[in-house]
This record gives C-alpha cells, sequence and structure tokens, in this order.
C-alpha cells in the first residue's frame, strides 16, 4: 500500500460513521455521478481536513460523508461544461473594480459619476452645455449635400431629413466624404476580423486627424495630436493611498497644445524661462511635459473593460488637474483656486463606440476631490450617422480647447 493510501485511509478512519436512515427518512443519496467540480480543502484549520492539496490531485475528498464541513473547501470550475447553477460558481474579482473602489479614498479621491448636478462645479456644467452630448442623435450633423452620396453608397432610398445640415465644409466636399468611407471601412474590418488594440488606435488617430484638417487650423493649428503610450506619469501628479502610489496604466492618445504654433510657443518659452525645469504636463517626456494637455483619448478593441478603460482615463485626468494646480500656485498665486479650474475631457474608444468624459476638481469637507463625469455618448464609427456625429463632437471640442482652455491656461502661466 503506498503512502498515499495509508494517509486516506487513515483520515477516513477519523470520521464518525453515520447512523444508518430511519424508514421515515426523507433524505436518499443519489449516485455518484461524474463531478464538475473538484473539491479542495482550503486550510489545517477545517475540521478533520488534511493539508492543502493541488487543484485536480488523484486523491480529491467527496463530500459524501455527512460530518464534512462544505465551507472548508474550495470548489473549482472544470472545463467539462457540466457546471450546477450560478450560485455555486466561483467568479473571478474584478481588479478594475477593486481599484477604481480603492481610488475613491484615495488623495486625492478619484470618484465616477454618470452625471451632473447642482454641486458640479460651474466649469464642468458650463462646458457639458456647449457641447451637443444631450441634443437628438445625428441631429444635423451631415452635410446636405452629402445627401446623394449616402443613398448612392449606402443604398439607403430616403435617409431622415434631421440628419442633415447646411453647414459649410472647410475642405472639399469629395476629400472629406472619402476620409470618413475609408474610416467606415477599416472600423467594420477590425472588428470583424478581431484585430487588436493597435489596429483600432489607428483609426482613432485618423478619425481625430480628420477632424482637425475640417476644422481648418492647417499646420500652424494649436492642437496637435500626440501618442503617450510609452512616456511615464510623474509620480507627484498621481493620487496616493496610504502614501504610496498605486499601480496604474497610461492613456494612448492625447490632443495637447502645440509648440508648432507661435502663441503657444510663446507662453511655453515664457514659463520655461523663468524655470528651465519646469514640466508642463504631468508626463516625464522631454517633449510632451513641456505642453499642457486638456484631451485624453483611451483605446481597445472591442470588448475590451469599460471599467478599466475609464480608470486609466481618471488616472491621467487626475493627474493634469494636479500639474495645472502646481502650476497656478507657481506662477500665478494671487489669481483663483480650486474650484475655478477648468476641467479636462477624456475619450474612451472600445472598438467603434466613442464615449466622452468631462474630468474636473470639486471640494468636498474642505478636500479636494477629482470626479469622473460620463460616460456621454459622441458618436462612433459604426455607421454614417455615427461618425458624422462623432465629428461634429471633435471639432467642438477643439473649436473648446482654443477659445476656452488656451486663455484659461495662459493665466495658469501667469500671463
Amino acid at each position: 500500500m503506498s503512502y498515499q493510501d495509508q494517509w486516506v485511509l487513515s483520515w477516513l478512519n477519523t470520521i464518525d460513521t453515520p447512523p444508518p436512515s430511519s424508514v421515515g427518512s426523507t433524505f436518499e443519496p443519489e449516485k455518484r455521478k461524474h463531478s464538475s467540480f473538484a473539491v479542495m480543502p482550503l486550510s489545517d484549520s477545517g475540521r478533520g481536513s488534511p493539508k492543502k492539496r493541488k487543484a485536480g490531485s488523484a486523491d480529491a475528498i467527496s463530500t459524501a460523508s455527512g460530518n464534512l464541513d462544505v465551507n472548508a473547501f474550495a470548489f473549482t470550475p472544470s472545463l467539462t461544461g457540466d457546471e450546477p447553477g450560478s450560485a455555486s460558481r466561483m467568479r473571478p474579482q474584478s481588479p478594475s473594480r477593486d481599484l477604481r473602489e480603492t481610488y475613491r479614498f484615495a488623495r486625492p479621491p478619484l470618484r465616477f459619476s454618470q452625471s451632473m448636478d447642482e454641486n458640479s462645479p460651474q466649469t464642468a456644467q458650463e462646458l457639458f452645455s456647449l457641447l451637443p452630448l444631450a441634443d437628438t442623435y445625428a441631429c444635423g450633423v451631415i452635410p446636405m449635400n452629402f445627401k446623394a452620396r449616402i443613398i448612392a453608397d449606402f443604398s439607403i432610398p430616403n435617409p431622415p431629413f434631421y440628419v442633415y445640415s447646411n453647414s459649410p465644409l472647410c475642405e472639399p466636399e469629395g476629400e472629406l466624404w472619402g476620409k470618413m468611407a475609408q474610416l467606415l471601412k477599416d472600423s467594420r474590418i477590425n472588428f470583424e476580423e478581431n484585430k487588436n488594440e493597435k489596429a483600432w488606435v489607428v483609426i482613432v488617430y485618423e478619425m481625430l486627424n480628420a477632424a482637425l484638417s475640417l476644422y481648418g487650423s492647417g499646420s500652424k493649428s494649436m492642437v496637435a495630436i500626440e501618442d503617450v503610450q510609452d512616456p511615464r506619469l510623474a509620480p507627484d501628479t498621481l493620487p496616493t493611498v496610504n502614501n504610496q502610489r498605486i499601480p496604474h496604466k497610461k492613456v494612448d492618445l492625447v490632443l495637447a497644445l502645440s509648440p508648432n504654433n507661435p502663441t503657444v510657443l510663446a507662453t511655453y518659452t515664457k514659463l520655461r524661462t523663468a524655470d528651465p525645469l519646469v514640466r508642463i504636463s504631468q508626463f516625464i517626456d522631454a517633449s510632451l511635459s513641456r505642453m499642457t494637455i486638456p484631451v485624453y483619448i483611451e483605446i481597445g478593441e472591442a470588448g475590451k473593460s469599460y471599467l478599466e478603460a475609464s480608470l486609466q482615463l481618471g488616472i491621467v485626468g487626475s493627474a493634469g488637474l494636479s500639474r495645472l494646480e502646481q502650476l497656478r500656485r507657481t506662477f500665478a498665486p494671487k489669481w483663483g483656486d480650486g474650484p475655478m479650474m477648468l476641467p479636462a475631457l477624456g475619450w474612451t474608444v472600445i472598438g467603434h463606440d466613442w464615449k466622452l468624459h468631462i474630468i474636473c476638481k470639486l471640494t468636498e469637507n474642505e478636500q479636494d476631490a477629482v470626479v469622473v463625469y460620463g460616460p456621454y455618448d459622441s458618436g462612433g464609427t459604426k455607421d454614417y450617422f455615427q461618425i458624422f456625429t462623432l465629428l461634429r463632437i471633435i471639432t467642438m471640442v477643439v473649436k473648446w480647447v482654443e477659445d476656452v482652455y488656451w486663455p484659461f491656461f495662459v493665466k495658469v502661466a501667469g500671463g
């Protein structure tokens, strides 16, 4: 007899033999069936439990005895597909949910809210009112001169009248239509062929670039698209828990105020002349750290967790607001206070779906907190209704960056 068999027999001898069932007993043990669960002892503390065993061991213990404590065992689902009801299944813990809950009590706290209320910062409410996030979906987003193209390319006999507008275009009609049609085609290929995140990053970059071209700012635009997948975040801008920085991921792309624009460059030069070591953004990078960043984009393939994407957006946005506050205290200490700080904007792009968020600071119980409002529908790349809605919202975001955010940043910089 092997050592293992001796051990099992020794353990079985410690179990009391249950009394025979009475005639009127309602309990009748079923015949042993193939179990879809491997029963594993958790610790030595259970009644009669042996030492912890490896999953799937040949000597898995049966629960036929009435003296066994079921609570002392973990049930590991097998891959046979014979799982019992949902009440018996073990679901894995979500790291994103756990981190979001942890960040709620970080310093500063990072919280998420689906909508604004009377306590939301005035600057965030004003930004929300500027964007057509609450308008009728796809209302007036497609130039009227595209009507014939839509009917021809999409075989739609009578598109709804409300999707069209008479707004002028800033670039040739054929060029814009060609970009949108190509993006719709490429997005469909990404989805149907299960492309990875890198393929979706290309779609997002081209979509943003098309919107910047439509806005008509040209090579001297204040706004530029930057890839931030590699640069690290500065530790002094990150939330802490028990004085420790929490592990985090970054976003993929940002819209930054570009030093290629002479007006922007003049303000950056002023800041760096006053302090050559100044970091204007939350990133540790020779180039990106010298630009202010009001818009963040986190991208994932279709099926990525929204909780994870929005958490990444919130962390980077919180770090950006922290850096702005540091700049204000250094270069404009007599101007404004925390609640007057402008919010940042952020998209989560998961496959076709673009969701916009407003990230802002507020004061609760004399403590600063960061709140991410959203998600708000802002179109996408699934069909021509969505893509022209998205195009409209991106151009309005760019306009807000140049007309509202930039003058605000000049004040932060002491200008």
